[in-house]
């Protein structure tokens, strides 16, 4: 049985990579023995992608960690998470790296975010060459979908498996509705980055309400900033959305299962800049929920155009409306389109397909 060290984030703050981390490390696995370096850099959303003091004392702090669990557990195999394309995460990435990496026998990286492929080109000769030390030939490379920028390809992975993510059943707690909606809601569940999409669905919504449709919004996640959340707030008021639109913040639990549980249909037209085969989209299908969603990376493995839902371009809003509208007039099209999201939720991204396919490849690390 394989020793490996899992060096990353778990929650807080809460997003796709951290929850991901969290459901790994409570599995079991025939073919290994998983042990946890927490990365702890970022206390809350606001934090992420920002430089303080605290940060440089954790990365102190991880460095001798890694180095004692190595040397006193005996651990011969390192995973690690890559950051997406942004600068300082991906130096925060080569530093521990370099430092560590060469205590071990092997090392797994597992692309929950994308795009590294996409930044190394842009970054000047040092840090590519310090780039090209921590990165390159790894052992094995695990990937969530065939559709993302070739990360693994620009480290010179020695193997490379596909592996989508899982997420643990809550819908039979939440089947029922409170009650039936007298107005469909639409949910949108991110941080709320611009490039996730908030701001197309806004605008897609305003044309769906000028077309006389009526419906709630239910937009759920952190804003990122005080100017994103000012400009989305600024322009529900100019188009007299109030009444249609309810931020909730960040929810968790029992909390946004009842909000999955409570909605009509998911709405997802991101283009973020480190997506790969986003967690949301999952916990959409899981809840029958009819997805409307970007053709953008993993996210045309998950949706099955005109089957589980709708994909459109990326910043097509007018697309993006009509796809909305043909759902919120056709209820039983809604219904249809949510039993095949849940039966792909059962056949690909349950936790224990997960697992299941998580320990075998374990086993070829």
């Amino acid at each position: 049985m394989n020793k490996i060290l899992v060096v990353g984030q778990t929650p807080p703050p809460y997003h796709g990579q951290a929850l991901a981390i969290e459901r790994i490390l409570k599995g079991e696995y025939r073919h290994a023995k998983l042990f946890h370096a927490r990365m702890g850099f970022a206390k809350d959303n606001d934090d992420l992608g920002t430089v303080r003091v605290g940060k440089i004392t954790h990365l102190l702090g991880l460095l001798l960690q890694i180095a004692w669990m190595r040397i006193t557990k005996n651990i011969k195999v390192l995973y690690y998470p890559p950051s997406g394309p942004k600068k300082i995460a991906v130096y925060r990435d080569i530093v521990i790296l370099c430092l560590t990496r060469w205590m071990f026998a092997k090392t797994i990286f597992h692309f929950h975010a994308g795009g590294i492929s996409e930044l190394y080109p842009r970054l000047n000769p040092i840090a590519r060459f310090f780039f090209r030390r921590a990165f390159y030939r790894c052992d094995l490379a695990l990937v969530l979908s065939n559709n993302l920028p070739p990360d693994h390809l620009c480290v010179k992975a020695k193997k490379t498996l596909v592996l989508p993510l899982g997420v643990q059943d809550m819908f039979n707690e939440h089947l029922h509705k409170p009650s039936v909606n007298v107005l469909p809601h639409i949910l949108f569940v991110a941080v709320l980055h611009r490039s996730k999409g908030v701001f197309d669905l806004l605008q897609a919504c305003h044309i769906l309400k000028m077309k006389g449709f009526e419906f709630a919004v239910d937009i759920v996640g952190m804003f990122p900033d005080k100017e994103i959340e000012a400009a989305c707030k600024t322009f529900i008021q100019q188009q007299d959305m109030m009444s249609n639109v309810v931020f909730h913040g960040v929810l968790k639990g029992t909390e946004i299962a009842k909000v999955y549980a409570n909605a009509d249909l998911f709405c997802f037209p991101t283009y973020y800049e480190s997506e790969a085969l986003p967690q949301v989209v999952i916990e959409a299908m899981q809840f029958s929920l009819p997805v409307v969603a970007t053709a953008w990376r993993g996210v045309v493995d998950q949706v099955e155009d005109g089957h589980s839902g709708f994909l459109t371009p990326s910043h097509d809003i007018n697309a993006l409306a009509e796809r909305l509208g043909q759902l919120l007039a056709d209820p039983a099209l809604r219904a249809q389109m949510g039993r095949v999201g849940r039966t792909l939720y059962l056949k690909k991204y349950t936790l224990d397909v997960f697992y299941q396919k998580f320990d075998e490849c374990l086993s070829q690390a």
